[in-house]
Formats: C-alpha cells, sequence, structure tokens
C-alpha cells in the first residue's frame, strides 16, 4: 500500500470517485458520467494549485481511499506570521476497503503532515455514520464540528 499526497496527475482518478461515491447513494445517468469526469478532474486540478491537499491510499496503482484537506490562513500575528488550520472536506475509502484500517492509516499519514507543515488544528463536519471514524482519530467536540488540535 502506498500513503501519499495526490497531484494533478491523480485528477482523473479522484474525479472518478466522486461518481462512484455518488452512485453508492442514487442511480446516476450513466450518460452524463464522463462529462462530470472531464469537469471534476479539472476542477481538482484547480483546488491543487490553490490551497487543497489530498491525501491517498493506493493498491495495485488504484486510489482506494482519499482525505481531502483545506489549509485556511489565519491574519498574522506579531509573534506568528504563518499561522493556519485545516478543514477536512472529504474523507471516503472504496466499499471493499472499508473496516480494514486503509481509512485510519491514511488519516495518519495525513495527520503527521499537517504537524510538520506547522497546522494547528484541523476540523471536520462529518457526517453522521463517519462520527466514530473521526472520533478514534483523535477528534473531538460536538457532532457537528469535531476538532484535533496539534
Amino acid at each position: 500500500m502506498d500513503y501519499r499526497l495526490a497531484n494533478e496527475n491523480d485528477a482523473d482518478s479522484l474525479a472518478r470517485l466522486c461518481w462512484e461515491r455518488k452512485a453508492e447513494e442514487k442511480i446516476l445517468d450513466s450518460a452524463e458520467k464522463e462529462g462530470f469526469i472531464r469537469y471534476c478532474s479539472d476542477y481538482i486540478k484547480t483546488l491543487f494549485r490553490e490551497n487543497y491537499h489530498c491525501w491517498i491510499a493506493v493498491q495495485n496503482g488504484k486510489i482506494i481511499s482519499h482525505i481531502y484537506i483545506i489549509t485556511i490562513k489565519k491574519v498574522p500575528t506579531p509573534d506568528n506570521l504563518e499561522r493556519f488550520w485545516g478543514y477536512v472536506t472529504t474523507a471516503r475509502t472504496v466499499p471493499e476497503y472499508r473496516n480494514k484500517g486503509v481509512g485510519s492509516t491514511l488519516m495518519d499519514k495525513a495527520k503527521q503532515w499537517c504537524r510538520e507543515q506547522g497546522f494547528s488544528h484541523l476540523i471536520v463536519h462529518p457526517s453522521d455514520r463517519s462520527v466514530p471514524f473521526y472520533e478514534r482519530a483523535g477528534f473531538n467536540g460536538t457532532n457537528d464540528f469535531l476538532k484535533l488540535v496539534f
């Protein structure tokens, strides 16, 4: 298993995962799939050039889990010119790899990277189903917003 930061070359695969995630919830018009993937891939590439980061788990050349983190910059203070924190926007593992530790290991890698980058904390607005995952990763707070302080 390879755990790493995604780059623009991963955008098409990440866009396909976006389609697949939604297809788990409802029936989608397959005629729209390729158009969505092109649009989403271009969008992801734009995000990577801004303040988005995506940690991925890759198995046999296929992305099986991902965690998106937005870097939020804070107003500088005299004693800390580079202040920022992270917002976890999406974390997902494909169904056949769930409950096998992939997402937890990926979250550990992402948290370590955030610490190394100097993030003060991470927050997430979890779904009801994902609250236990984030709590196991050390986040706490209300179920509307959970926070992990470094």
